[in-house]
């Protein structure tokens, strides 16, 4: 074997180490800078995941707050709702009852202004009673005063002389009797009985009268405060008109608001479900992070390590390379008598 041949092997040979050597030095670089980077991206994606638990954190006491105030909302809307139906009924009740008593009154005035009619008719016959039972005493009266004036005359006559014959001596005998007034005092008694009478009849008639006028006036106080009760429950029907239009706006409004409610607790609901999923998300991303972390752990050992082999391989290559530069040194002391023999 030629030496020079084996110089050109053995310098193939160191060349070659030294190749392998920045070879591996330059994958050891490498490693060590994606190292690095991995560990700032790992911390990047710490940061980046304790930003994101406390937005959750957040998140979740912003939902707690709007969940407990939108429970509240609901609860006193669900209270309103009830009460506006109550107020409602309560109103639909009072317009119902308002519009009975008018119905009522305006029957009571039908009857009063019948009674007034029928009490004015019984006055008017009532006063005609007791106008002709008056003309009646007067003429009674009238009647009394001339049988008066006629028992008065006859009264007032001489006696009438009667022939009763003779005496003894022949002379004529008289009796004086007064004149009868048998028929006037019978006239009289019939006209003061009459009179007596007619005073009744009128007395009765004006009692009667006084009774009919006392009939008038209460019909007329009835059918006045049935006409005032019919303003006053004209007034309650009006009023309870507008009171349950004010209760059914007013429960329309309360029912709105119970179905934005109702809303507003089914958005919170799917949030909920987000956020759920927001938290499983969370922990799935701490996982990863843990076990990226223990990766680059596992990294940065096996880093530790390939560091070690690579000073391990250099101090192996340079005394490989001694060797071998001891080597070609021989080889070519060796190949140089040769030459010079030659």
């Amino acid at each position: 074997m030629q030496p020079r041949w084996l110089v050109s092997q053995l310098e193939e040979l160191d060349y070659q180490t030294d190749y392998q050597m920045e070879l591996a030095s330059s994958l050891v670089f490498e490693t060590q800078q994606l190292h690095a980077i991995t560990q700032n991206f790992l911390e990047l994606a710490k940061a980046d995941v304790f930003s994101v638990h406390e937005l959750y954190e957040t998140l979740v006491m912003s939902y707690e707050a709007a969940l407990e105030h939108a429970q509240m909302r609901n609860t006193r809307v669900e209270h309103q709702v009830e009460v506006a139906t109550n107020t409602l009924n309560h109103s639909e009740q009072s317009l119902e009852e308002s519009r009975d008593l008018q119905a009522f009154w305006n029957k009571q005035e039908l009857k009063a202004d019948v009674w007034l009619s029928s009490a004015n008719t019984h006055l008017h016959r009532c006063t005609a009673q007791r106008v002709e039972a008056e003309s009646k005493l007067a003429s009674a009266k009238a009647e009394l005063a001339r049988a008066q004036s006629a028992l008065n005359h006859v009264r007032s006559l001489p006696p009438r002389k009667i022939y009763r014959g003779r005496d003894r001596n022949g002379n004529d005998l008289y009796d004086y009797e007064p004149v009868s007034t048998y028929q006037e005092e019978a006239r009289v008694s019939r006209a003061q009985s009459s009179v007596s009478q007619r005073n009744g009849e009128v007395n009765s008639a004006l009692s009667a009268e006084s009774a009919a006028r006392i009939e008038v006036t209460r019909a007329t106080t009835q059918l006045n405060g049935s006409r005032y009760a019919i303003k006053d429950a004209q007034n309650a029907t009006h009023l309870a008109e507008q009171a349950r239009e004010v209760a059914t706006h007013t429960k329309r409004e309360s029912q709105y608001s119970q179905s934005y409610s109702k809303e507003c607790l089914e958005t919170l609901e799917k949030i909920n479900l987000l956020l759920t999923a927001f938290k499983e998300t969370c922990e799935q991303q701490t996982s990863r992070i843990g076990t990226l972390s223990a990766d680059t752990n596992d990294a940065f050992l096996y880093l530790k390590s390939l560091e070690g082999q690579q000073e391990s391989l250099q101090d192996q290559a340079f005394s490989l390379k001694y060797t071998l530069q001891d080597k070609i040194s021989l080889l070519l002391s060796y190949d140089q008598p040769l030459t010079m023999a030659g």
